[in-house]
């Protein structure tokens, strides 16, 4: 009998109560067990970090950084009587502000909610926390994948999680953005505006990301309430809850501090093309056929190259990133796509035309693939290959360099043109698919084109 974990064979016989009650039991265990499976397969990445406060492997970590980064807010120069000084020299200049304004150079001022929590475990369990704090992230994106989606969802969610994010799911603060925007999209897609435009403005809050989703929300949203005037005020209420609630903490930030707020733009404004990025692939190829030098450096927290053509490369790289959305915008405007295709379409143009590519990138677009795709086999070798070969990059070929990785470069490289060339051969096959569809053929969201 054919079997597909997306679907339940139904029959006119009806349930006797007791195995009805054995199903749900069973379905009980099976996700107790897939979470703490998965749990375990996440942990285990970064369970070595957590043991040892003055070691190398926490002072590299990112949690040690959000650590820094709560207590600098919260506890101002005293910080630097409960942590060892060389723990966050990164701040330490900035130390001997009053507590309430330091704010992440890198992060935007609601990034010190998530990396606050965790203090409330004792400090040289600040990552044992942090990471247990995010597995509980995971496992609400789990359940909400299975309530709202299905069982194969859910269960996609956390292969792509084990095989593409070991390190970064609970390392990072990325799947707290990344469930607000899930849950965003339910909102949406239930008419529930004013809701999907708070999550989504709590989200960008966070981190930045999100705001490039503004404008598919706002296009389905006017889309559904074309019944209405144009200029009739409830056709955009929604987006004005998103600018009251962006401009009302951006200004908490600001009062608190000025130079904190606007450092993280700063801070992205001026970083160079990233090794794992495709701008980085265009820049090696085109550098190899013309003779042009390469050159490496650490700065902005990551590994980045610098060329002569960098600069012309970066701007194509805008180019195509901005006629990538007005794409999908228009996808989605003609009725081709619906809301969440639209947004894993953004999603994947920012991720794959952006001159920084993480590895924590791919949390951000976890939920949303299997969201669309579910447990169709073609989505699970895609986005799975990708997944593979990112967890190869990073954290296995990226770290046997440490920070001076020069006789690793052509490893390096050349994994990194394999994925670049799978991501952008899915995303490509996901727009060929969504302009095939026929105007108008996606009436409610939640429907996609076939992959």
């Amino acid at each position: 009998m054919k079997t597909d974990i997306d679907t339940q064979q139904t029959g006119s016989t009806r349930l006797l109560p007791k195995t009805a009650r054995q199903k749900a039991w069973r379905s009980i265990f099976e996700s107790a067990f897939l979470l703490i499976a998965g749990a375990i397969l996440l942990y285990a990445n970064a369970f070595w970090n957590t043991m040892n406060m003055y070691g190398d492997a926490w002072q590299q970590a990112d949690g040690a950084k959000y650590q820094c980064y709560a207590l600098a807010f919260w506890q101002g120069a005293n910080m630097l009587r409960v942590v060892p000084k060389v723990h966050c020299a990164f701040i330490t200049s900035l130390a001997s502000a009053a507590p309430f304004h330091i704010l992440p150079s890198e992060y935007p001022f609601l990034a010190l909610i998530p990396f606050s929590i965790p203090l409330t475990a004792p400090l040289n369990l600040y990552l044992f926390a942090f990471a247990l704090l995010m597995l509980l992230v995971a496992g609400v994106i789990y359940f909400v994948l299975r309530r709202f989606a299905s069982i194969g969802a859910a269960c996609a969610f956390v292969l792509y999680l084990v095989a593409g994010c070991l390190v970064t799911a609970p390392g990072r603060y990325d799947l707290v953005p990344a469930a607000l925007t899930l849950i965003a999209l339910l909102c949406a897609e239930r008419a529930k505006w004013k809701w999907a435009f708070a999550l989504l403005a709590l989200a960008t809050l966070l981190k930045f990301y999100p705001v490039v989703l503004l404008p598919p929300f706002f296009i389905a949203q006017q889309m559904q309430e074309s019944d209405r005037r144009w200029f009739a005020w409830r056709r955009y209420v929604p987006i004005g809850v998103f600018a009251v609630l962006c401009v009302v903490v951006m200004g908490a930030s600001f009062l608190l501090s000025v130079p904190g707020t606007l450092g993280p733009l700063d801070y992205f404004a001026y970083r160079p093309i990233q090794v794992e990025s495709l701008a980085a692939s265009v820049v090696r190829v085109i550098s190899m056929i013309r003779g042009y030098r390469l050159e490496y450096a650490f700065s902005f927290g990551s590994r980045n190259v610098l060329s002569p053509i960098s600069p012309i490369v970066s701007m194509g790289d805008t180019i195509m990133l901005v006629l990538g959305f007005l794409y999908v915008y228009w996808l989605q405007w003609r009725k081709k796509i619906a809301l969440s295709m639209a947004v894993l379409l953004t999603l994947l143009i920012m991720i794959l035309l952006g001159k920084v590519f993480s590895a924590q990138y791919l949390i951000w677009v976890a939920p949303f693939i299997a969201y669309v795709g579910k447990w169709n086999w073609k989505w699970i070798i895609g986005w799975g290959s990708i997944s593979l070969v990112t967890t190869l990059i990073y954290p296995f070929i990226y770290n046997r360099a440490a920070f001076w990785f020069e006789p690793y470069l052509p490893e390096l490289y050349n994994t990194v043109l394999v994925r670049n060339l799978l991501l952008l051969g899915f995303s490509c096959v996901l727009l060929y698919q969504a302009a095939r569809s026929r105007p108008g053929s996606v009436v409610e969201s939640g429907t996609q084109p076939p992959f």
